[in-house]
């Protein structure tokens, strides 16, 4: 058996607080049997900025849900923002997911 993948690249979302995904993309998302997304950043309100280069990305923690509900089934957090408030943030994102 073939399984069906719906995969993308980096979701944040620092503004929405609704959807953010068309319905016909929705569709698509919840007929596979696997969606994947990378979430880029952590959520907002947890940690204190990483001495880094570059932007500082948090995300609306709602995005969650947001993505459960679009019919997501898999976050990957290993990319390049996910350290930007520290272990705090992140261990408070993969609590909430």
């Amino acid at each position: 058996m073939n399984a069906r993948l719906f995969i993308c690249g980096d979701i944040v979302n620092t503004m929405c607080r609704t959807s953010f995904i068309s319905d016909d993309v929705q569709s698509i998302i919840k007929s596979q049997d696997y969606s994947i997304c990378n979430f880029e950043a952590p959520i907002e309100g947890f940690g204190v900025k990483a001495e880094k280069a570059g932007p500082h990305v948090s995300q609306k923690a709602e995005t969650l849900k947001l993505l459960k509900d679009a019919g997501f089934s898999l976050l990957l957090l290993a990319n390049n923002h996910i350290f930007d408030y520290g272990e705090v943030a992140l261990t408070a994102t993969i609590d909430e997911i």
